[in-house]
């Protein structure tokens, strides 16, 4: 009873979070391979039409989070939650039934200001807690255990039913995410620290380091995962095989945001992000100049356990710059410009220089954002000295 009463505790308001930020807000990047692959076989869309009818959608997306950052103090989080839901919802499910490439797209943008209205939600509530680096490697858990589930599905939904299936599962997929958004508070109390910390206004070049470390990062990735199951296709292997490999993958998440919880700053700060970033990029190498299909499959493996593992730090940058989540909201629609511009950015990289040169981007990226993240750090060491200089004079 004791350790049902304590996870309960410690993973009700991550669970409401996954609901709000992933389970809705995020949804459309997770399956962006089978959305891509769904429309190019099911209504014959080229490469570059499929990839912008993501970009269009994650744009709107990015554009709602955006607007929504600097009001995040006063908006009630579980409701604004709950709207996003509805409002993917229904554009998810009117997805459904369109084939026309301009009215889907409309369609899609509906399901974009949803997803990026949950999402504000979900990190202004993450951003307010004592832990918001825990907090989000918590919910990352959740998320590799759901996510792995949903993958495993996409695949066989894509194979017997194209578009119109993925479509679909993304509408029931997000309809379920409704009781969950009632686990998130109705508003976010601060603790006196946290309201101390908000009183401190963030430099506008620093703020925006934050936002583009999320941005490069997600480009980075969503650009591999994109076509990562054309890639598998290349190899010959079965989209619904690929589903239990990607799932498999995001289950091995799991423990990566459970490391991440352990981890934290225990050996230092920097140590976890350079961790996280070199061995992504080695993973993306390795997936995308995949020789055969061993290789493939355990750089997939073994890149879904180091994801989870690297975004909770990513984000937790955001959290300790501003408290009031107003940052870590703009760092979440950053999330979305890159995953939007990924699938575009990818389409034209492959189509030039190969699949290969996607994972030599990604390596150019992370070793921009661990330098991003060395300024921010040494901001944050800067601000700390002068506050402790303040209190002993």
């Amino acid at each position: 009873m004791l350790l049902y009463q304590r996870i309960k505790e410690d993973f009700s308001l991550p669970l409401g979070a996954y609901a709000a930020v992933w389970g809705c807000g995020f949804l459309s990047m997770i399956s962006m391979p089978y959305l891509i692959g769904g429309t190019i076989t099911g209504l014959g869309f080229t490469e570059t039409q499929a990839g912008l009818l993501g970009t269009i959608e994650l744009l709107v997306t990015a554009a709602a989070s955006m607007i929504l950052a600097p009001m995040m103090k006063s908006l009630p989080r579980r409701n604004l939650a709950i709207t996003g839901i509805l409002l993917a919802f229904v554009g998810h499910s009117l997805s459904v039934i369109i084939s026309d490439y301009w009215t889907l797209a409309l369609m899609r943008s509906i399901a974009g200001i949803g997803a990026g209205i949950a999402v504000a939600a979900g990190q202004a509530t993450i951003a307010a807690t004592a832990d918001p680096g825990k907090t989000t490697a918590r919910m990352m858990i959740i998320f590799a255990v759901a996510v792995s589930i949903s993958l495993v599905t996409y695949g066989y939904v894509s194979d017997l039913w194209a578009h119109q299936g993925v479509y679909g599962f993304q509408a029931l997929w997000v309809l379920a995410m409704l009781p969950l958004a009632l686990l998130l508070p109705k508003k976010c109390p601060l603790s006196e620290a946290k309201k101390l910390s908000t009183n401190t206004k963030t430099p506008l070049l620093i703020a925006s380091f934050s936002v583009m470390i999320v941005l490069f990062y997600t480009l980075v990735d969503a650009s591999v995962w994109s076509f990562s199951e054309r890639k598998a296709d290349s190899l010959g292997i079965a989209i619904s095989t690929v589903g239990w490999v990607f799932g498999i993958s995001l289950l091995l998440g799991a423990f990566g945001g459970g490391f991440a919880s352990w981890l934290g700053n225990r050996y230092g700060r920097m140590l976890p992000y350079i961790l996280g970033l070199t061995c992504s990029a080695a993973c993306a190498l390795a997936i995308t100049g995949a020789p055969n299909i061993q290789t493939y499959v355990s750089a997939q493996l073994a890149y879904g356990f180091i994801f989870t593992f690297t975004m909770p730090f990513l984000y937790k940058i955001s959290a300790d710059l501003d408290s009031s989540g107003r940052i870590i909201v703009a760092a979440s629609s950053g999330a979305v410009i890159g995953g939007a511009i990924g699938p575009s950015y990818s389409a034209m990289v492959i189509s030039e220089f190969g699949f290969s040169a996607v994972g030599y981007s990604y390596s150019i990226a992370a070793t921009g954002v661990l330098f991003l993240v060395s300024i921010i750090f040494n901001y944050l060491n800067t601000a700390k000295n002068n506050d402790n200089a303040i209190m002993t004079h």
